[in-house]
């Protein structure tokens, strides 16, 4: 074997020379573009495919929403559209953030109401904690 040091380096020119004729395109290879027939597509096709996706999105998202939407007890498809309307309109909201107050980089005070009834939490890096609540609610301290 030939010790590193001694073996024939190619040149930088030969390196070159062998890219560019690499890279060079054969006329042989070369096809006509627009060489092939014309297809002929009626517009009633793009029309039935546009409208069958259509469709299929819409199922795809009524099936989504019903089974995100459905009341716990009712395992049933909706029996009209009207009944799958009700489901899947969004359930008044219980929970109500009124107002936050930023008391350092790391602690929130929050004003929540849940159900018009309403608590003070401190949200931290460590978690939240119920600072006051309704006297008559379970786990209320006593003043």
């Amino acid at each position: 074997m030939i010790p590193r040091a001694h073996r024939p380096r190619p040149s930088r020119h030969s390196v070159v020379l062998a890219i560019a004729a690499a890279a060079q395109a054969s006329p042989a290879l070369a096809q006509h573009l627009g060489g092939g027939a014309d297809v002929d597509v009626p517009w009633w096709r793009v029309a039935a495919v546009l409208v069958l996706c259509v469709l299929m999105a819409g199922a795809a998202i009524y099936a989504a929403r019903f089974r995100l939407f459905r009341n716990a007890g009712t395992a049933a498809w909706p029996s009209s559209f009207f009944d799958a309307v009700k489901l899947m309109a969004p359930a008044p909201r219980r929970l109500k953030v009124i107002e936050t107050v930023r008391l350092s980089h790391q602690v929130d005070i929050c004003l929540v109401s849940c159900d018009d009834v309403e608590f003070i939490i401190a949200a931290g890096a460590n978690g939240a904690t119920v600072v006051a609540q309704p006297q008559g609610w379970p786990g209320a301290r006593a003043a």
